[in-house]
């Protein structure tokens, strides 16, 4: 009798502290050993592919061009109206500065032209030059700062392990190296679609920007093959 209730009793498994009822019909045992052995699938692939990737080295056996965006006309007129809305901004500074207050005639304060009255607020003085030294030195910003986060060239150096990474500067160009371990791409996919992205790299502030619309990427190939050795975001 004891025998015949053990076998009727459905299965189960015995966690510490707890007891799983069937599901369905099925063991819950029977259950986890299906998951343990479908994670076990899914991790022996991804190690596999890993394994299947060619070495960079056999990829990049010398410098290879991957992205390209000239747009050196542009930042240059960006320059130049930076620089001349800044030095406009500073005159009008300047001439805040220099206003007196004054006592004008009563035909002239009673003037409906505000232009025509005297500056006789010092609060309003002080404010308008606050406001145009502001707006000048954010001109200046935009016109130094943008140009330098504007990645112009990718390339690849040899062996696949770092990459030169060129941008503008507030006049003319730049570039510097770095791992390319420390570089995180916010989909880098979308390049080849024609789209915008950005990179973002350990150990600087800001983010640099992949213009898709204006760039092109100038090797497939290599880009493909960097696609699943970049980190992502």
């Amino acid at each position: 009798m004891a025998m015949w209730v053990l076998a009727a009793r459905p299965a189960c498994v015995r966690l510490p502290g707890m007891v799983l009822p069937p599901v369905g019909g099925v063991a819950t045992s029977d259950i986890a050993r299906a998951l343990l052995r479908r994670t076990h699938i899914a991790l022996f692939s991804t190690r596999k592919a890993a394994k299947a990737l060619p070495p960079l080295r056999t990829i990049a056996p010398e410098d290879r061009l991957l992205f390209v965006a000239d747009r050196k006309s542009f930042f240059r007129f960006t320059a130049a109206t930076s620089v001349s809305q800044a030095v406009f901004w500073l005159f009008v500074a300047s001439f805040a500065a220099d206003l007196r207050e004054e006592v004008g005639s009563s035909e002239a304060a009673s003037s409906k032209n505000p232009l025509d009255r005297p500056m006789s607020s010092l609060l309003l003085r002080s404010g308008m030059f606050v406001v145009s030294i502001g707006v000048a030195g954010l001109f200046l910003a935009l016109g130094i700062i943008f140009p330098r986060r504007y990645v112009h060239t990718l390339k690849v150096l040899k062996g696949g392990s770092a990459v030169r990474v060129g941008t503008y500067n507030f006049i003319g160009e730049r570039a510097f190296e770095v791992p390319l371990e420390k570089m995180v791409f916010t989909g880098m996919g979308r390049l080849a679609n024609g789209a915008s992205t950005t990179v973002r790299i350990e150990g600087h502030r800001w983010a640099y920007f992949l213009d898709g619309a204006n760039g092109r990427i100038i090797d497939s190939e290599l880009f493909h093959a960097l696609q699943p050795r970049v980190r992502h975001a």
